[in-house]
């Protein structure tokens, strides 16, 4: 379910489903559906996302167990967004259900008139979802009245992968731990830095992808970029500008936006840290080692700073003549514990379902690409230890790319920090004429 590739290009894919498997008592009264035989033509679904490909298995296999026609229709990730509001205020074609990417789903949870309230229409089954589901997955789908209005199967914890050569070099060990504190604070990461430059003469980088640095580093910000219709600079984002700045200018980083210099540096071993959710690993540090005289030589620790990235939310378009169906697809997805279990191996991706994690981590599964550590031990480990952090917003998508567009001038020299500052502040209050400083 999370935007393994976020730019897709338009399709649609169309598979006859079979409705029925979960359990639950019969109509929408009690808040919860029946998902026995639904198998008329006229029930089918259609929903709408930015990653089809993502949702394929889950609508093969909910087709075996069901009667409903589910048409998942995959439009390109710059266009979604617009094309899912022309629809919801033409209310013409809007899809039964609709996926809103983690960077803005809060623009469309707080949306009342788009969205259904699960929590008033559906309360049996938000009573399982949050019984089921890890707490920090299940607030980011909360409206500002606590509301829920949006669901993920996913958990996209930030992780931190690091090459084994250069830890036995530098730290003169590759065990987890060991690189576990080496690395938790951006001081000890600016001096390994340092050293690595310095045992291998600039031709190995501390890190492969400077925009995954600096999203993990907001993602544990300690306040909203905007509260109460301001603006907030403290102290935490002034200090990124420095520190990025500092990264930049010793050539800590392998590549400014990942790309093809970043698996290059990945499958060639020449940068030591790669910060990415679990997600991120399947898609692009798993790929691009997989087979190759790299794999095994990679390992995966505990991050610099808990946290989480991304993510996939479902939500029903709230005028849908099928509500009911949207409910029995969206529990089929969420709680037969068996698919979920199967999907998630499947794409090396983690869930924020309590019973399947605990399943995925007692099953022992090995990584050979990371020399056999147990992976969903390592990404369950650190499940436990992220904590709710309430600090999004509507604005965040915006206001983090004009926060890189600021980091960007202020690291090259184009402006102090103080023009950066407030060139950052200019372009967010120009996308949001309302706000202040």
């Amino acid at each position: 379910m999370k935007h393994f590739s976020k730019k897709v290009t338009a399709c649609a894919v169309s598979l006859a489903v079979l409705s029925g498997l979960m359990t639950g008592c019969s109509g929408s009264d009690s808040g919860s559906v029946s998902t026995e035989k639904q198998a008329s033509s006229e029930e089918s679904l259609l929903l709408w996302t930015f990653s089809p490909d993502d949702l394929k298995q889950d609508v093969i296999d909910y087709e075996a167990k069901t009667g409903v026609k589910v048409e998942v229709v995959g439009l390109p990730w710059n266009d979604y967004q617009t094309k899912l509001m022309q629809a919801a205020r033409s209310g013409e074609g809007m899809p039964d259900i609709f996926v809103v990417d983690n960077s803005f789903a809060k623009k469309w949870i707080e949306n009342d008139n788009i969205g259904m309230n699960f929590s008033k229409e559906y309360p049996d089954f938000v009573k399982k979802y949050e019984e089921d589901y890890y707490d920090v997955m299940v607030e980011v789908g909360r409206d500002s009245a606590g509301d829920l209005r949006g669901v993920t199967l996913q958990y996209p914890i930030g992780m931190l992968y690091y090459q084994r050569d250069i830890a036995k070099e530098v730290l003169g060990s590759d065990d987890p731990e060991v690189v576990a504190e080496a690395t938790n604070s951006v001081e000890k990461l600016i001096a390994l830095g340092d050293k690595i430059t310095e045992t291998y003469g600039g031709e190995r980088k501390l890190a492969g992808n400077e925009t995954e640095f600096t999203t993990t580093y907001l993602s544990v910000r300690p306040e909203p970029y905007v509260k109460d219709g301001k603006i907030i600079i403290n102290d935490y984002i002034t200090g990124l500008f420095d520190i990025d700045k500092e990264m930049y200018e010793k050539g800590m980083f392998a590549s400014e936006n990942g790309g093809d210099a970043c698996i290059t540096s990945m499958t060639a071993g020449t940068h030591f840290l790669d910060f990415s959710p679990t997600w991120g690993y399947a898609l692009n540090l798993k790929n691009a080692i997989a087979g190759t005289e790299m794999e095994g030589r990679w390992g995966v620790t505990s991050p610099t700073w808990s946290n989480y990235r991304g993510g996939s939310w479902f939500q029903v378009y709230k005028n849908s003549a099928k509500k009911d169906q949207a409910i029995a697809f969206l529990e089929f997805l969420l709680f037969d514990e068996d698919t979920i279990y199967k999907n998630i191996l499947d794409r090396g991706d983690f869930t924020s379902n309590k019973k399947v994690a605990k399943r995925l981590v007692e099953s022992g599964y090995e990584d050979p690409v990371l020399g056999n550590q147990q992976l969903y031990a390592a990404f369950q480990k650190e499940a436990e230890r992220t904590e709710v952090n309430n600090v999004d917003t509507v604005y965040d998508d915006e206001a983090k790319n004009r926060l890189t567009d600021a980091l960007k001038s202020y690291k090259t020299g184009a402006l102090t920090l103080e023009e950066a500052l407030e060139e950052y502040k200019a372009a967010l209050k120009n996308a949001y004429p309302e706000l202040t400083e």
